[in-house]
């Protein structure tokens, strides 16, 4: 979806969201407790666009429904249709990459990200060496047979690696 005046907006809450807004969040939260407030925070602005949130109803009570396919994920319906587009579909990582299965687990994500038809697809995850793992997601999408023009991804990271003070979220746009 290129140059879509709603994607673009999506994609610039995103930047702010992770870049910005959530940063004290990541400072004082332990990381093992971001999912919860990444959901909620996401719900939140999915409602604000009127669109339908599905996403675990346990840590998200507002959801309209549980995860499907995703982690998170927005509908847009009517009145004839209960799926019209998916304005966002996310997918969550909340380990740090001393994981062995680590590149495994990125990669199933990176998939199941490349496979959906929606206007912006999320990723958030913890690891130990940004480079490195946006290397190794490039690198599996630019694999993956189906990857066209238009698919837009937000990649946001935390590095562990950095100092925790001076840490922040980093924020990527990917457009092909």
């Amino acid at each position: 979806m290129q140059n879509n005046p709603i994607t673009n907006a999506i994609e610039g809450q995103l930047i702010h969201t992770f870049g910005e807004y959530l940063n004290d969040f990541f400072h004082t939260t332990h990381f093992t407790h971001w999912r919860k407030g990444v959901l909620n925070t996401l719900c939140k602005y999915g409602h604000q666009l009127g669109c339908q949130v599905f996403t675990s109803k346990a840590l998200c009570p507002q959801a309209e429904g549980e995860e499907w396919i995703y982690d998170l994920h927005w509908r847009a319906a009517n009145e004839s249709s209960r799926l019209v587009r998916l304005p966002l579909v996310m997918q969550m990582e909340d380990f740090q990459d001393q994981n062995p299965f680590f590149h495994a687990i990125i990669t199933q994500s990176v998939l199941k990200l490349a496979h959906a038809r929606a206007d912006t697809r999320l990723l958030v995850l913890g690891c130990r060496d940004t480079q490195r793992t946006l290397d190794h997601i490039y690198n599996t999408l630019e694999q993956f047979e189906h990857y066209q023009a238009g698919d837009r991804y937000v990649f946001a990271l935390w590095d562990f690696n950095i100092n925790p003070h001076a840490n922040k979220m980093q924020v990527f746009l990917h457009h092909r």
